[in-house]
């Protein structure tokens, strides 16, 4: 570095008047210590007599039953076992199987399938659909295994 470019300013600066004020307020705050000799805070006479002796008064012991944990356990299992009994009196309905001619007449009698399949698909899928190609041995394997004999012979 070069004589130059050296700083010759320093970075700390102080106000002019600092030093001629600094006597007069340093003195003025050792005279302010010295004359405050108290806090200000007080505490009564007897405080902290009266203080520990009221600590057993306002911490009294409780005496609180304790429950035993194979007292609680009893009464869980028992509310398990009111629990399943009732589950299991409770009666049931049963669901009833759906009869190939329930089906039938829901199919028959509802027209408004078609078009609401019509409202849902567009053009496109209906080609998509008929240009489907399958082969007769993948029919013939889902009828076998999907089909019961009693409804090949209805049809």
């Amino acid at each position: 570095m070069t004589l130059n470019k050296i700083h010759k300013n320093s970075a700390f600066k102080v106000p002019k008047v600092y030093f001629e004020k600094f006597d007069e307020a340093f003195f003025n705050e050792l005279e302010l210590k010295n004359q405050v000799k108290e806090s200000g805070f007080k505490t009564p006479d007897d405080y902290l007599d009266e203080f520990n002796a009221s600590i057993p008064r306002t911490f009294k012991s409780n005496n609180s039953r304790k429950i035993n944990k194979k007292h609680s356990f009893y009464i869980s299992g028992i509310a398990a076992a009111l629990v399943l009994l009732f589950m299991f009196s409770l009666p049931r309905e049963e669901i009833q199987e759906i009869s190939l001619e329930t089906i039938e007449n829901y199919l028959i009698n509802e027209e408004d399938q078609s078009e609401a399949l019509s409202n849902i698909l567009t053009l496109e899928d209906l080609n998509d659909v008929s240009t489907l190609e399958v082969s007769y041995s993948e029919i013939e394997n889902y009828i076998l295994q999907n089909a019961s004999v009693e409804t090949l012979l209805i049809d």
